[in-house]
This record gives structure tokens, sequence and C-alpha cells, in this order.
């Protein structure tokens, strides 16, 4: 057994053993005694004999709740379900603006990308998917005047129409959008005038919000600054509350900084990685506020278990994983 999973085991084994919190109600009294034994039993025999039996019984339960999806692509990963995670390639379907204009960027991103290639294919990977379904569109901005946010929204729409004819049992939103994502507006607080705006700017984009069946805010940090991330990530969990009306929100965070992050002295922290507990701060976080959580990665560099947001994660299912979630 590798260390990490020894390591996840024990320490929801121990933490359930402790405050002898039932992973579900429903099963109190079972998981408490499978607890109470797998404490004991854990530390008299080799390891690799319960790998299955604390695989099946404790991980299933680990973010009961609030569901962290794992959309990497680091060389030689590990299974991400064993952790009681959800591995992307099987829980989260994608398109990307790769996969409807081709390689490359050029004037063609600027309008609709050909409706043969996004419905052939999304048809073809997800004609019969059940599940999420994330559409990555970065070239139509939705900022500016109406006229352009309108013809801007209006082709997002389209895209979905397609997207949704081609995967009609997916559940499908846009990565980032809506809202608009504004860091300056969410520190200054609801009552000011440029949060005031932002919401305004945010109106403008409701069709989209009413036309998705999920909602994907991107809270990758732009900076050092701790508290600045969380009222962040409070101000666009809000504001895609209040444009998706019940509807339920799943950020995206990444391992590592924004391409644009500065630290305070302004030099570039772009693709740095997050320190381990920053990155469990915002897991923290996104599981009081947010639904459930997708941690995004495909820079394809070779698979590190130390890696700060890794042991963040780790650390955070060992602690977190028997509190109930509270959206």
């Amino acid at each position: 057994m590798l260390y990490n999973e020894f390591y996840v085991i024990e320490s929801l084994v121990s933490a359930q053993f402790k405050t002898r919190l039932p992973f579900s109600s429903a099963a109190s009294t079972l998981t408490y005694k499978a607890s109470y034994e797998m404490h004991h039993i854990l530390r008299i025999f080799p390891q690799s004999l319960f790998i299955f039996f604390c695989i099946s019984v404790v991980l299933p339960s680990v973010a009961f709740g609030f569901d962290i999806y794992v959309e990497t692509n680091f060389k030689g990963q590990p299974d991400f379900e064993k952790y009681g995670l959800k591995d992307g390639s099987t829980h989260l379907g994608a398109i990307y603006e790769t996969n409807m204009f081709g390689k490359g960027r050029g004037p063609q991103h600027q309008f609709l990308p050909p409706k043969e290639r996004v419905i052939e294919f999304t048809t073809r990977k997800y004609a019969n998917y059940i599940g999420l379904f994330v559409a990555d569109i970065e070239s139509w901005a939705l900022t500016g005047s109406d006229k352009k946010v309108s013809d801007n929204v209006k082709k997002y729409l389209t895209v979905l129409e397609w997207i949704k004819s081609a995967a009609p049992k997916a559940t499908v939103g846009y990565y980032g959008k809506p809202p608009i994502a504004n860091y300056s507006a969410t520190q200054k607080g609801q009552d000011h005038k440029k949060y005031q705006n932002w919401q305004r700017n945010n109106d403008r984009i409701a069709p989209l919000a009413n036309a998705v069946d999920i909602l994907f805010p991107s809270l990758y940090p732009v900076n050092e600054n701790r508290d600045g991330w969380v009222r962040y990530a409070i101000g666009q969990i809000s504001e895609a509350r209040r444009l998706g009306k019940g509807k339920k929100v799943y950020p995206f965070i990444n391992p590592r900084y924004h391409s644009r992050a500065r630290n305070k002295f302004g030099l570039d922290l772009a693709f740095d990685p997050v320190p381990q507990d920053y990155f469990l701060l915002q897991l923290k976080t996104l599981k009081q506020y947010a639904d459930s959580v997708v941690i995004w990665d495909w820079s394809g560099r070779p698979w590190n278990e130390q890696e700060p947001w890794w042991r963040a994660t780790l650390e955070f299912l060992a602690s977190e994983s028997s509190l109930p979630n509270n959206p």
C-alpha cells in the first residue's frame, strides 16, 4: 500500500474514532463500530491486507455531501477514486476551443466555431454521457458595450444549444462564467459602488446563467493574499448563486497560481505552486460555501506526491471528511 493511502485511511479512522461522528446518520452505529475495529486492526496486521476493506468502507464516504473532482493529466498520477475523489476522466466531460476550432489561435475564434465540428466531437464522446460537462471558451469577452456583450452571449447560447443537442443527458456549464470574474469588486463589499456595478454587468449575461445547468466559476489565486482570496471566492460564489437561482455551483481551482498572478512586490507568480496551507484554505472555504469543487491542472508534468496541493488535499480529506456540507 502506498504511504499516502495509509495516511488518509488511518487519519480518517482515527478522527472518526476519536470524535465518534458518523459519516452518515443512516449508518452511524455501523460506522462507529467499523472505525473502532479498524483503529486497532490497522496497528496489528500488515497494511496491504486492509487496502480493499479500507477503500470500500471508509473512502467512499470521504467527502460526504461535497465532491472533489480532479481533472488532471499528470504523468503517472494515482487512481484518485481510491481516495474518495472523483476522477475527471470519468466524471467530468469537457470540450475546449481546440476541439471546436482546431489547434492554434486566429481571427476565427471571434466567430462561432463550425457547428458540425462541435456536434461531431460531442456526439462521438458524450452522446450517452450522464454527468458534469464543462465547455471552455475564453475568446468571447463578456465586458464592454451592451452590443458586444449581447452578441457574445448569443454565441455562448448557440454553442450551448449544440452541445446539449449532442449530449442531452449531460449537466452542462461554462468554465469561468457566469459570473464575470472580478477580483477587485469582491474586495469592496456589496454596498460599494464597484461591487454593484459588477452585479449590473453580471445581469447583462443573465440569459447565459438561465440556460446553463450548472455554474463553474474560476477561482485560481491571483496573488498571495489569503484573506483576499476568501473574499474573492465568497463574492464569486454569491453572484453565481444569485444568477443561478438554485443551480449548483462547482468552482474550479488550480494547484498553481493564475497566469497573471503577482506577489505584493509585483513579482511574477505565474504557474508557481500554491503553498499547502493556501490550497487547504481554498478547499475548506469551498466546502463551506460551494456545492463541490473541481481541481484542474493540464500541464502534463510528472506526478509528485509531495506537491503542496496534493498534501493539502490529503490533509483536507483526513480532517474534514466527516463534517456535514454547508453550502
